[in-house]
């Protein structure tokens, strides 16, 4: 069923791009980008294997100088480390994103419209999520965006729907030429049971900087504050978490890239501190076709484990 709407949402957007470019005589391109496969293994805290995640899909772009639209599909398995599949396990994951560059250049702003889903097959868990926002130049001193985001989540037949909303305002910037990069950002947000009940509040501020040291040797860090308070009944709890990171990217040659993180996590809900390594390992063998292994945090929705994914990108032009 969620296939079918998928080919329908493409071939609505097809029709109406074609629609465009009859009308003006301007050309539509296009791009299919197969997910071929990718591989995800969750890790528990103890390092042992709890669950893995096998994908497939496909993703498709429609390009017109009004309209700009990109859809992805996919199908997702999910086997735990008893062996155990059943229809529970199947997940089916679409998203898309729409935005126009006539207009942006119009208003002198960068704006689109993102948004996600994602269910089980028999439709008893679920995450919707919709992000409209935009981003502008501050008279080439930085870019400032701001983004709004409503999400509404299930986890199971049993629990209780949670409705989750907030804004994204965020800081980025060069300078030295731009060997020197840097972004900032403030998360706030609002958790609600039953869309009524006021159950979490979160406050996330980032900071990140990348400086390049040579052409194939690139320096980051960053760090991270989270303070989140629980509301239950008439009390609360605020508990916080920190995090940072260090590390280095090399690219040696445009078909490799290797980077490698140092992470500290502090958490005060546990009192307890965690040093841990991260990093990425990227083969790209052809213009259109990359290969990627990843290991660290927050890599699978939040959680930690081991990425392997490939991309196969059909452009027209």
């Amino acid at each position: 069923m969620f296939a079918k709407f998928f080919l329908r949402v493409v071939w609505v957007l097809a029709t109406v791009m074609s629609a465009l470019v009859y009308a003006d005589g301007t050309q539509l391109s296009y791009s299919f980008e197969p997910a071929l496969f990718n591989a995800q293994w969750v890790g528990s805290d103890s390092e042992e294997l709890q669950e893995a995640r096998f994908n497939s899909g496909l993703g498709v772009s429609l390009r017109h100088e009004l309209v700009q639209v990109a859809v992805d599909y996919k199908v997702e398995s999910r086997l735990q480390d008893q062996g155990a599949l059943d229809a529970q396990a199947v997940s089916q994951i679409m998203g898309a994103t729409l935005r126009s560059d006539a207009l942006n250049q119009f208003l002198g702003v960068d704006a689109g419209l993102d948004a996600s889903s994602k269910v089980t097959a028999g439709g008893d868990a679920y995450r919707y999520r919709v992000r409209p926002g935009l981003t502008t130049s501050m008279k080439d001193l930085a870019d400032l965006s701001v983004h709004y985001q409503y999400q509404l989540d299930k986890t199971a037949a049993a629990s209780v729907a949670k409705e989750k909303r907030g804004v994204i305002m965020g800081l980025a910037g060069t300078l030295q030429g731009g060997r020197l990069s840097w972004d900032g950002a403030w998360e706030s947000f609002n958790e609600f049971a039953d869309r009524l009940t006021h159950t979490r509040s979160t406050d996330v501020f980032k900071f990140s900087t990348r400086y390049q040291v040579a052409s194939e040797l690139l320096l980051e860090m960053s760090s991270a504050v989270k303070h989140e308070t629980r509301f239950v009944a008439a009390d609360s709890s605020i508990n916080s978490e920190r995090l940072y990171r260090a590390g280095l990217a090399w690219t040696p040659s445009a078909e490799y890239s290797l980077s490698f993180k140092v992470n500290r996590l502090d958490k005060t809900r546990y009192d307890e501190q965690e040093v841990f390594g991260s990093g990425s390992l990227n083969w790209f063998p052809q213009r259109n076709l990359s290969f990627s292994l990843g290991y660290g945090d927050a890599l699978i929705d939040g959680e930690r484990g081991l990425l392997f994914s490939t991309k196969l990108d059909l452009d027209n032009g």
